[in-house]
C-alpha cells in the first residue's frame, strides 16, 4: 500500500516553474521529478525473468547528457535507491541491450532510429521527453502541459504509454502505472 501511495505522489505532483514570491523565489525542479518518476516506475513494471539470474539491480541508461540523466545518476547514488539501482551515463550504443531502464532525451533524436534498431526486442523500458516518442517505438513518453493560473504557471508532468511496444519487448505494467497515463497508445510503427 505505501508502494501505491508514494508512486501516486510522485507520478501526481506539479511542478511550478519559478514564480516571485514577496522577496523571494521558489521553484520544483523538472528535471528532479521526471528523474524520480523514472525510478519509481521500476516498482510498477514487471521485466520477464532470465534464466538462472535473480534481478538484484536494475540498470538505467541515459545516452546523452541532459539535466534529466544528470539528476538521474545523483539520485541512483542515494540510500534508497543504491542497493536497486546502477546508473550508466553517455551508455555506448553496442551495450544499450544489458539496460532495463533506457532514457533518452532530446539531444538523441539524430540518432534515435539506430537507438532504438539496436535495443531490439530486448525487454528494456525505454522512457523518453522527446515528442511523439511513443509514436516513434519508445514506452513511455512524457508530456508537458502548462497551465496558467493567476501569478502562477503550474506545470504538470504527465507520460503516455505505447501498450504494445511494451508488450512486444516483454514487459508488464501495472494496471496502476495504465490508470495514470494521460494516454495508452496500442500500436507501433
Amino acid at each position: 500500500m505505501r508502494r501505491i501511495v508514494c508512486i501516486l505522489l510522485l507520478l501526481l505532483m506539479p511542478v511550478m516553474t519559478p514564480v516571485q514570491v514577496g522577496a523571494g523565489t521558489h521553484s520544483v525542479d523538472e528535471s528532479e521529478v521526471i528523474a524520480r518518476i523514472i525510478l519509481n516506475f521500476l516498482l510498477v513494471v514487471e521485466w520477464p525473468q532470465e534464466e538462472g539470474s535473480l534481478r538484484q539491480k536494475h540498470l538505467v541508461c541515459g545516452v546523452s547528457p541532459s539535466p534529466i540523466a544528470d539528476t538521474l545518476d545523483t539520485i541512483a547514488k542515494e540510500p534508497d535507491f543504491a542497493e536497486r539501482v546502477t546508473f550508466w551515463s553517455k551508455t555506448p550504443t553496442a551495450k544499450l541491450q544489458h539496460c532495463d531502464v533506457l532514457f533518452l532525451s532530446e539531444k538523441d533524436v539524430p540518432n534515435l532510429k539506430a537507438i532504438m534498431t539496436q535495443i531490439g526486442k530486448r525487454p528494456v523500458l525505454t522512457v523518453s521527453t522527446i515528442k511523439n516518442f511513443t509514436a516513434k517505438g519508445g514506452v513511455i513518453g512524457f508530456l508537458s502541459a502548462e497551465k496558467n493560473i493567476g501569478l502562477f504557471s503550474d506545470k504538470q508532468v504527465k507520460f503516455e504509454i505505447n501498450l504494445s511496444q511494451a508488450q512486444k519487448v516483454g514487459l508488464v505494467l501495472d494496471p496502476l502505472l495504465l490508470e495514470l497515463a494521460e494516454r495508452i497508445v496500442e500500436d507501433t510503427p
